[in-house]
Order: structure tokens, then sequence, then C-alpha cells
């Protein structure tokens, strides 16, 4: 059954999460024939909401579990999980991200009034805008020596130049 729904920006593409922790991502191209591009299954418990970056390459869902994942969409047939972590107590209610899709909040009902947490994902969502800008960040160049040592068959070619930032 169907317990959260969201409909990704700049995508025919419609995220449901079950009752039973699974997400099932379908492509509705022709919404008259919606066909199920693919299914989740990292969440051991109910869905409670669900959310695509204004982008739509990521989507969040928090679950009964207390747990918020994030996955990177850019291959809709084959999502990957970038985090999940234990984010909220049991009066979770909604997830949302930022215009910017580097900020995700969630909001609980604890208490008299909700209570919102604002998380830093910018990280996450620069990864999945530029893998190869980040691994370069992170990493520097690849030397001739390192490259030969890790990939001895393929002639060297430069992993970083031409990138900006």
């Amino acid at each position: 059954m169907a317990e959260a729904i969201a409909f990704s920006p700049g995508r025919d593409l419609v995220a449901v999460g079950e009752n039973d922790g699974t997400i099932l991502l379908w492509d509705v191209t022709d919404p008259a024939r919606p066909r199920l591009a693919t299914r989740i299954a990292d969440q051991t418990s109910q869905i409670l909401s669900i959310d695509f970056s204004p982008d739509g390459r990521m989507l969040a869902a928090g679950g009964h579990d207390r747990t918020l994942m994030v996955w990177d969409l850019t291959d809709v047939t084959a999502p990957q999980r970038l985090t999940a972590v234990s984010a909220y107590d049991d009066n979770f209610r909604q997830t949302v991200f930022g215009p910017d899709a580097g900020t995700l909040v969630t909001v609980n009902t604890a208490g008299a009034r909700p209570a919102a947490t604002v998380r830093d994902v910018s990280a996450l969502r620069d990864a999945v805008r530029d893998p190869r800008g980040l691994a370069c960040d992170l990493a520097g160049e690849l030397t001739p020596t390192v490259w030969a040592r890790m990939l001895p068959a393929v002639p060297f070619r430069h992993t970083c130049s031409g990138l900006s930032g």
C-alpha cells in the first residue's frame, strides 16, 4: 500500500513509498501506461515521506525505522544509495529538499510545536552533479607512476585536467 508519493521535477518519474519499506520508481512518460523503472528495497519499514531534489537527481525517503536515506538517481534503473542516517524520533512527519538541493529538512511533531532539522547535503549534491570533479578535489591528479600501478594495461591520460574549480 502506498504511504508516500512524489513526482520528480523535470522528469516523467513518480516515486511511491510502500508500507513494507519498498520504494517503486514509475516511468510515467506515457501516463496511460506507467512502467516500473525500478524497485528500491533498502529501507526496512514503512516509508513515511519521500522527496526528489529540485533537479530530480536525488531521492530522499524517511521511514518508520527512523532512518533517512538518500539515493543518486542519475541512472533511474540502478539507484545508488548515497547515505543512510538515523535522523529523527517516532514523531517524524516530512522530509523535503531545499531549492538548491544542498539542504534537506526533516520535520517531526514532538512536543507542542513541530521541530525542523536542517541538514547540509551539498557534498552529496556535488558528488552526483560532478563525481570526477569531486574525486579530483579529494585526491588530485593521478601521476603516471600511480596510474601504471593501478591501471597497468591502460595507457596513461590526465585525470583532472580541463576541470574547472
